[in-house]
């Protein structure tokens, strides 16, 4: 992991108070998902591992977006939605919504 995702890993861990050894590993869109839960079971922490991603926000080209053209600085195009999927696990938005633009 690249050194900022591990000083922010441990920051965030430790505000839950959730050790950073224990996590579930699911796959998300092709990508390495971990969730750490606090004592009642709900996800407090996630870190999705894009391998091959430099610097920047991971963003997913929509069918609505007909040309092609380049993301735009560190917005990258990785095939999902870092913004999406921070307001899905925050409940900003549908489930059924979130999967229609994945």
């Amino acid at each position: 992991m690249v050194a900022n995702a591990d000083a922010l890993l441990s920051q965030w861990t430790n505000v839950h108070g959730v050790p950073e050894e224990r996590f579930a590993q699911t796959v998300v869109t092709g990508h390495r998902r971990r969730t750490w839960l606090n004592k009642k079971g709900k996800a407090v922490v996630e870190l999705t591992l894009i391998e091959g991603m430099g610097h920047g926000t991971p963003v997913r080209r929509t069918k609505a977006q007909v040309s092609p053209g380049d993301a735009g600085p560190f917005m990258l195009d990785v095939g999902l939605s870092s913004s999406l999927h921070l307001a899905r696990s925050w409940d900003l938005v549908s489930q059924r919504a979130a999967s229609n633009r994945r």
